[in-house]
C-alpha cells in the first residue's frame, strides 16, 4: 500500500487520525487503533478491520460519519461537514468546524414552525439542471450534555455516539432527504455579544466551500475537478454568509430568530 495522505489529529481522542493508501484495488481508509476501512474506486464500502477500539458503537460512527462521506466524494458529490435544516422543501447548511454549534444551532431552529433538520454532519450535494441539489445524512442531532439540558431531554431518549466522546445522539427523523440549497450559513468563532451576518463574496467563497468539504484524495486531478464543478455551480445558486453569534444558551432564542427571518428572505 502507499499512503496518500495523512491527518494526525488528537492522539488522545481515538478515530481522530486519519490516514488514506492506495491498493491493488482501490484504497484504505485506516483510523489507528480503531478500524481500517477498504473502499473501491468506485465508492464502494468493501471491508472492514477493526482494531483494538474497535467496538460495534466506534465503527459504526466512524462508518456514519467519516467513511460514508468519503464514499459519496467518490461517486461524483461535493460533500460538505455541515448541519442542515429545510423550510418549503429547500436546504439550509450550517457549515463549520466540529465544535462549532452547528448541530445545537441547527437543532434550535428546527423547533420553529415550518423548519425541519434535514442532516447532522454532512450534506452531499451534486448539480442537476443547474441546481445545487443536496442529500442528508442522518439527521438525528448529536449533543453535549449542556444542549441536552438546555432542550430538556430527558434520560432514555439519546445514546453515546462513540466510547470515546460525552456526545449524544438524539433520534429525530426527517420526510425530507433532498432539495435544493438556496443559501448557505458559516459559523465563525466569536465571543462578541451581537448577531451578525455578512455576505462572504469573491474567491473567499471558494477558499471557505473547499476547507469546509470532506475530501477523499486532493492530489486526485479527476475528482478535484468535479469538486471544483459543483462549487463553482453552488456559488452561482446559493448566496453564502458569515454567521457570528454569541455561543450562549441565554442567546439562543435571539440568534435563531434572527437567522430565521435572514432564511426567509433568502428562500422568499
Amino acid at each position: 500500500m502507499t499512503i496518500l495522505w495523512s491527518h494526525p489529529g488528537d492522539n488522545k481522542i481515538p478515530g481522530s487520525s486519519i490516514e488514506l493508501s492506495k491498493t491493488e484495488s482501490g484504497y484504505s481508509l485506516r483510523f489507528p487503533k480503531v478500524a481500517s476501512f477498504t473502499i473501491s474506486t468506485s465508492g464502494k464500502l468493501e471491508k472492514i478491520y477493526p482494531e483494538e477500539l474497535g467496538s460495534e458503537r466506534n465503527i459504526e460512527h466512524l462508518t456514519t460519519h467519516q467513511v460514508k462521506p468519503r464514499q459519496l466524494t467518490l461517486r461524483g458529490n461535493f460533500v460538505l461537514h455541515a448541519s442542515a435544516v429545510t423550510v418549503n422543501g429547500v436546504v439550509v447548511p450550517f457549515i463549520g468546524d466540529s465544535g462549532a454549534g452547528k448541530s445545537t444551532l441547527a437543532y434550535a431552529i428546527s423547533k420553529r414552525e415550518q423548519f425541519d433538520l434535514f442532516s447532522d454532519d454532512y450534506v452531499a450535494i451534486e448539480s442537476l439542471d443547474g441546481i445545487s441539489l443536496a442529500t442528508g445524512d442522518d439527521c438525528s442531532p448529536r449533543l453535549w450534555d449542556e444542549s441536552l439540558e438546555h432542550f430538556r431531554i430527558k434520560d432514555g431518549e439519546s445514546a453515546l455516539v462513540s466510547d470515546y466522546s460525552n456526545k449524544r445522539r438524539v433520534t429525530v427523523s426527517s420526510e425530507v432527504n433532498q432539495g435544493a440549497i438556496k443559501a448557505l450559513y458559516v459559523l465563525a468563532e466569536s465571543s462578541q455579544n451581537e448577531i451578525e451576518i455578512k455576505e462572504i463574496s469573491g474567491h473567499a467563497r471558494f477558499i471557505t466551500l473547499i476547507r469546509s468539504a470532506f475530501r477523499f484524495n486532493p492530489n486526485d486531478s479527476k475528482l478535484s475537478a468535479t469538486e471544483y464543478e459543483r462549487i463553482s455551480d453552488l456559488i452561482d445558486n446559493a448566496p453564502l454568509f458569515s454567521l457570528n453569534y454569541p455561543r450562549s444558551y441565554e442567546m439562543l432564542g435571539s440568534v435563531s430568530d434572527t437567522v430565521i427571518e435572514h432564511i426567509k428572505n433568502q428562500v422568499a
